[in-house]
């Protein structure tokens, strides 16, 4: 969240010490800064199971051109 700083305060005391006190007002997100970090937890989960998918895929398209080309040889046949 962005945070703004209004004031500082900067007290010195004897000691040598000091102390600073500010004023800040924190901002809530948007939404379209919630949607962005919703999309970039979305990308983190689903980068991992594209390789997966995609693999996936392709046994199931080799499949498929196998059982196309079983079904013309059984009808070369008869």
């Amino acid at each position: 969240m962005p945070t703004h700083t209004d004031s500082a305060i900067v007290e010195f005391n004897e000691d040598g010490s000091r102390t600073i006190t500010t004023v800040e007002t924190i901002y809530p997100l948007t939404k379209a800064q919630k949607a962005a970090g919703w999309a970039g937890v979305g990308l983190l989960v689903a980068v991992p199971v594209l390789p997966l998918l995609f693999i996936a895929a392709i046994e199931k398209a080799e499949e498929k051109l196998e059982n196309r080309k079983e079904k013309k040889r059984l009808k070369s046949v008869k």
